[in-house]
């Protein structure tokens, strides 16, 4: 026993000269997780992206935060309702952004306030008589629920309310001509119309409404929190990086459109004039000024009339209209141009005579013509007339022939649609190959939870350590160190050798396996943690030839498979398919198919990209990322509704 012990005193020597131990800001206690809510869409203050990145102005705030108090910030994004929820019944400890209004301040605790916030009345830019909130009277208003802005609207008698989801459904139904203006965020607003190359079909019109602190959201009885996070808020201002993440996610603003006022102006000044010279030209040549006068407007309804074609010409994006028979009616050069006819020609052709066939036989366009359904957007395969395959993205909405509804309960006419369609094909290509930086951005994102993970058996071990010269006769406590600091060691060292391999992984030594062999070793690995945790490994595998590493490629999908089983649910479901794409790879996906949590919304995408088993961080696919790509392969992750899967590629014949 004695001899134990000594060996145990040069440990912590040793550690304690070669280790420098951290607290936190909050009272030196050791580095914790911290689980903040978002919104998942509601950029750019926070969303979640189509590959499944969470990010924003107020995540990349937070991280700033967590790093100047030594905390690991774990986000949860979910639906604006969620979040509330969720800080209620206390499954997060903050919201990490909200509007500081009187009514939300006898609910909530509001730390230090770090932006002014208000909201904004957006219009599309050929709009001229909506400058003020009493100009939205019948007219319809895109509005998102449980917004601050929703009681300012509400307000306005006879304004016809349209309740979307998000942010961004208001603005692309603006932009479509669904509603007359959409009310919100004026800062979210901005981002979504600069992001999206909307800053020449929307405005900003009339003053800032409401403007509001805004701050982070605590719940009554943690104001040991809000003290806590407003010291972390004032060392990331006085440090700089505020100011910083304020420019990268908030760009140069709409100015707000003062056109239409003086505009408004000019016409009640030429209406003023124009009665005094008439009044006057009345008496001397009544016949000779109204001619005149039918001239002038003449003149000005077909230079107007010039401008509009040029506008629409000029536009990136195909626009026509069609009947409610789909014939074409009318449609702007670049819509001739996409589908590879005369302008003249096109209309009184039918839209099922063109390229855009599909389009017909795969969505719902007949019922949008006739009135029966509100609108669509689709992505559908054109065969272009070169032989081309080409992606084009089709939107559509009703043609409203009355205007606008003279009353809340009122329908407009309508009649036939309006088409934009446009070809996508580079840029969807482009997100593809982009969609695996999202990994590497998530992995940077989670740096500090790999060394919180580290950091904390040693901390373990340092008190046990300083424990034991005087326990040093305790000999339950003498054995519980024996086992727990073999134990703590061989987890770091894991951890390190995760670390080792990701940043330079094993040169592979390539050559032709059966792909579904060596995925069935690994599977076989992961069977015992699959049964512990009570989840079904599923399998389709299909014969696959692959050139690679055959060890690492194994390694790789059991890294994969035993993050999807810790992360998954207790009686779920992770299913893995072996096959061969048409382009040449041998492919592995790796879904996790367990049931979504009915409280706190699906889990966050990246999730299985990092390993979180029984509350520890590690490397997870990240490793086999490298792993494969420096076997020419690659990893990508990807969403649909609440399934998360991760997909490999392999070569399946030699690379040149």
């Amino acid at each position: 026993m004695k001899r134990a012990a000594s060996v145990l005193l040069c440990i912590a020597l040793v550690a304690a000269a070669t280790l420098t131990m951290e607290r936190s800001a909050a009272g030196g206690e050791f580095v914790q997780v911290v689980r903040i809510g978002g919104d998942r869409a509601f950029p750019p203050f926070e969303y979640v992206t189509d590959t499944g990145a969470y990010q924003g102005f107020n995540v990349d705030l937070m991280n700033a935060v967590g790093i100047e108090l030594g905390l690991s910030i774990e986000f949860v994004p979910m639906r604006r309702p969620e979040v509330l929820e969720a800080l209620e019944v206390g499954d997060i400890v903050a919201i990490q952004g909200m509007r500081q209004t009187p009514a939300r301040e006898s609910q909530f605790l509001f730390s230090d306030p770090y932006l002014v916030n208000s909201s904004a009345i957006f219009v599309r830019a050929g709009e001229y008589s909506i400058f003020f909130l009493d100009d939205l009277n019948h007219r319809r208003v895109a509005i998102q629920a449980l917004d601050a802005a929703y009681e300012l609207v509400r307000s306005v008698p006879y304004a016809v309310l349209v309740e979307v989801d998000d942010h961004p459904s208001g603005i692309e139904m603006l932009v479509s001509g669904a509603v007359d203006a959409f009310v919100g965020n004026k800062l979210s607003g901005i981002n979504i119309v600069q992001r999206r190359g909307l800053t020449e079909q929307v405005k900003i019109v009339g003053a800032d409404l409401a403007p509001q602190p805004y701050s982070m959201a605590f719940r009554l009885d943690r104001q040991d929190l809000v003290e806590l996070f407003n010291r972390g808020l004032a060392k990331v201002k006085q440090s700089g990086a505020f100011d910083k993440i304020y420019v990268k996610w908030f760009g140069t603003a709409i100015p707000p459109n003062q056109t239409g006022l003086q505009l408004k102006r000019l016409r009640l000044l030429m209406t003023v004039l124009g009665l005094i010279v008439g009044g006057a030209l009345l008496v001397v040549a009544w016949n000779i000024s109204l001619r005149q006068l039918v001239a002038r407007k003449t003149a000005q309804i077909a230079g107007v009339s010039a401008l509009n074609k040029q506008i629409l010409d000029s536009s990136d994006e195909g626009i026509a209209a069609v009947d409610a028979d789909l014939r074409f009616i009318w449609a702007n050069l670049t819509a001739a141009r996409l589908l590879g006819v005369d302008e003249a020609s096109l209309v009184g052709k039918h839209v099922s005579d063109t390229i855009l066939a599909p389009v017909v036989y795969r969505t719902n366009m007949r019922d949008v013509a006739t009135g029966s359904a509100i609108s669509f957007r689709h992505d559908v395969q054109i065969q272009s007339a070169d032989g081309t395959s080409r992606l084009f993205r089709v939107r559509a909405m009703p043609l409203v022939l009355n205007g606008s509804p003279q009353g809340n309960d009122a329908e407009p006419e309508r009649r036939g649609a309006l088409l934009v369609f446009s070809d996508v094909t580079a840029s969807v290509r482009s997100e593809e190959i982009e969609a695996t930086s999202y990994i590497m951005d998530a992995l940077a994102m989670s740096i500090s939870g790999i060394a919180s993970e580290i950091r904390k058996p040693l901390q373990s071990i340092r008190a046990y350590l300083q424990e034991l010269p005087c326990r040093i006769d305790q000999r339950d406590f003498v054995e519980e160190t024996i086992r727990f600091v073999p134990a703590q060691i061989d987890h770091v060292n894991d951890l390190i050798a995760d670390l080792l391999v990701f940043s330079d992984p094993p040169a592979p030594q390539p050559e032709l396996f059966s792909l579904d062999e060596a995925v069935e070793e690994a599977i076989e690995r992961a069977s015992d943690e699959a049964t512990a945790r009570g989840v079904i490994i599923a399998r389709e595998m299909r014969p696959v030839k692959a050139f690679a590493d055959r060890s690492q490629v194994m390694d790789a999908v059991y890294r994969v498979l035993s993050d999807a089983v810790s992360s998954s649910r207790y009686m779920g479901t992770v299913a893995v398919v072996v096959s061969a794409t048409p382009d040449g790879w041998a492919e592995v996906e790796v879904c996790d198919r367990s049931p979504a949590p009915t409280t706190l919304g699906p889990v966050p995408p990246v999730s299985p990209i990092f390993r979180t088993r029984a509350g520890k961080i590690g490397l997870g696919a990240a490793v086999s990322y490298k792993v494969l790509q420096a076997n020419g392969g690659l990893l990508t992750a990807t969403q649909s509704g609440g399934t998360v899967c991760i997909k490999m590629r392999i070569p399946r014949h030699p690379r040149h």
